[in-house]
């Protein structure tokens, strides 16, 4: 929850590119897969945390997250 939050205050990323960020970056203290990455971006976004629009490029389509006020707030509120 927390990590796929603090991905996103760099800005907006969909599934793929958070994972491949997390693959670099906390993999060596924090492990996700996508079979808890993207349920928990669906659950962000029910909760208003996280919001989503569909990006194109060129035909294909993605799913890209930013975090909302009550994300940051949320996450900063945790790391402090």
């Amino acid at each position: 929850r927390y990590a796929v939050l603090g991905v996103l205050l760099d800005g907006p990323a969909s599934g793929y590119e958070i994972k491949s960020l997390m693959g670099r970056s906390t993999v060596y203290f924090w492990r996700e897969s996508d079979s808890t990455i993207y349920p928990m971006l669906k659950v962000l976004a029910q909760e208003g945390k996280v919001l989503s629009e569909i990006a194109y490029v060129g035909k294909k389509k993605k799913e890209v997250f930013s975090i909302t006020d009550i994300g940051r707030e949320e996450f900063k509120a945790w790391f402090r």
